[in-house]
């Protein structure tokens, strides 16, 4: 018995006009379409926190066609990720003190540099976030083999010197 064969069917999304919107889908339910951001709509912020960097959206013309516009996020992005960064920064600060007065590793301060939480450090470690909460601690920490702080170096993107030192 041979096994069916369903062709792939790509298609293309296909404009909605103002009054798709009100529209009901099946089993009465509303339609969840959104209408499409044109062109002249994209949002042109260029935030000094992306430094330059932008994002690819896609837009529609005025001929009804998809294209890739770069833009540099809505107000509400901008200022999520500057809220992120400001939580990471004072993190990182509270961390650094910490570390100075022996309480904490100086893993957690570079953990929250790069921007990173403690499940973020277990998954990019391949760590159990048990062990990752252990090598926290200073007396943890100083009993780590090269091998292990060299799989938080890389994660970190920092060399096993700097993994060890506060600066």
């Amino acid at each position: 018995m041979r096994a069916a064969v369903v062709p792939l069917v790509l298609r293309r999304p296909r404009r909605v006009g103002e009054d798709a919107l009100h529209r009901s889908g099946p089993d009465d339910q509303p339609a969840d379409i959104t209408p499409a951001v044109h062109a002249n709509e994209v949002p042109e912020r260029s935030a000094p926190l992306f430094e330059g960097q932008h994002k690819a959206v896609y837009v529609v013309d005025e001929h009804g066609r998809y294209l890739i516009a770069k833009s540099g996020g809505t107000e509400a992005e901008v200022s999520v990720t500057e809220d992120a960064v400001s939580w990471f920064a004072r993190h990182a600060a509270e961390a650094g003190e910490r570390a100075r007065r022996g309480e904490t590793s100086p893993l957690e301060v570079h953990m929250y540099r790069q921007r990173m939480d403690l499940p973020t450090l277990a998954q990019a470690t391949g760590f159990w976030r048990w062990q990752v909460r252990r090598h926290l601690r200073p007396a943890g920490f100083a009993r780590l083999s090269a091998r292990t702080l060299a799989r938080y170096a890389e994660a970190l993107g920092l060399s096993l010197t700097q993994l060890q030192s506060l600066d």
